[in-house]
């Protein structure tokens, strides 16, 4: 965090970030995880700051260890929650077995590990108007909790977080739509999918993408319509985490980029699980930005780690002042899917 603190206060412009204290960056790694657990990595990427930066955390987690286990351990970690009663529902979904299996794991399991130590751990919806018309029951008194209405079925799906979404996808490779059989999703860049055909030409690495079946798209509407008006709705969730950051009753959280003393600040938040439907990632900061060729139009943008990043190159980035903007930056328009999740703690 010292090396991207030290880049955001070279930047030009006018520009104010709000950044957690220290946390170490865990990758994906293709001998070990690549493909499903970024979860795990997003786990430890908060576990390595609760343990160096909160009272107690040291004898609270992991048995009083000390250290950031590996996902093995933490895998055992999650299957004694489920035995002392944690997520019963989640741990029912997934046999309540999942020490040495590449299951996928959301913001349910992340949140019952952590609860487990004695952590408070919210999940908080953000999703668009169309999602949550859809969540709700036939009679219009569903209520969304924790990602799917109360009076709806529950639908398989293959992805880790919410049982409900099953968006038409159309292949980014030869424009496909929808894909049929196969639809493979890239961990590294967003939303962006490839049909089985396009995935057999050898163009592109099998390492970066996860294969669903035909049960991840089940309607009848296109991502293209679904987009619309996608972006004022994702700007709550922006909007949200600014107050997270700064403090929603700091003198920071409503103040223009002129009145801050300090170019970076450090929060005294825990950095936030990041979720959406076949990814997730650890949200360590925003940043708020006059946007160019204005005199007031401002934008925010979030500063997360990604596990599907290396972590040499991020550093190589960040210690050289040079392209870390593509790794660690992400604004509102890169926010392509209907609906994400977030646990704060």
């Amino acid at each position: 965090m010292s090396l991207l603190r030290k880049c955001l206060e070279a930047e030009h412009g006018l520009t104010r970030s709000a950044i957690s204290g220290h946390i170490d960056h865990f990758q994906s790694t293709s001998s070990e995880d690549l493909g499903w657990g970024c979860g795990w990595r997003n786990i430890q990427m908060l576990s390595s700051h609760l343990l160096t930066q909160t009272y107690g955390a040291k004898e609270m987690l992991f048995g009083g260890s000390g250290f950031v286990p590996d996902i093995p351990s933490l895998q055992k970690w999650l299957e004694i929650a489920w035995m002392r009663g944690f997520d019963v529902m989640g741990a029912d979904s997934l046999d309540f077995e999942i020490y040495g299996c590449r299951k996928w794991i959301g913001t349910t399991e992340c949140a019952a590990l952590l609860r487990s130590f004695g952590l408070r751990a919210h999940i908080v919806d953000f999703g668009c108007e169309a999602v949550n018309n859809k969540m709700r029951s036939a009679d219009g008194q569903g209520q969304v909790v924790q990602g799917r209405a109360r009076g709806t079925p529950a639908i398989k799906t293959n992805g880790p977080l919410d049982k409900f979404l099953h968006f038409e996808v159309q292949c980014d490779g030869c424009e496909a739509f929808p894909i049929r059989g196969f639809i493979f999703e890239s961990t590294q860049r967003e939303n962006f999918h490839l049909c089985s055909d396009c995935m057999d030409t050898g163009k592109y690495s099998s390492l970066e993408f996860v294969k669903f079946d035909t049960a991840y798209s089940s309607t009848s509407r296109s991502g293209k319509e679904f987009n619309a008006g996608k972006s004022d709705n994702h700007q709550v969730l922006f909007d949200w985490v600014w107050n997270y950051f700064v403090g929603e009753k700091s003198v920071h959280s409503k103040a223009s980029l002129e009145q801050f003393k300090e170019r970076v600040i450090t929060s005294q938040q825990t950095p936030l699980y990041f979720q959406h439907n076949g990814h997730s990632r650890t949200i360590v900061g925003i940043q708020r930005r006059r946007k160019s060729g204005s005199a007031k139009d401002e934008e925010a943008i979030l500063l997360v780690l990604d596990p599907a990043q290396r972590t040499e190159e991020l550093a190589r980035a960040l210690r050289g002042n040079s392209g870390w903007q593509k790794l660690v930056k992400r604004g509102v328009h890169t926010l392509r899917k209907p609906e994400y999740q977030v646990i704060l703690l």
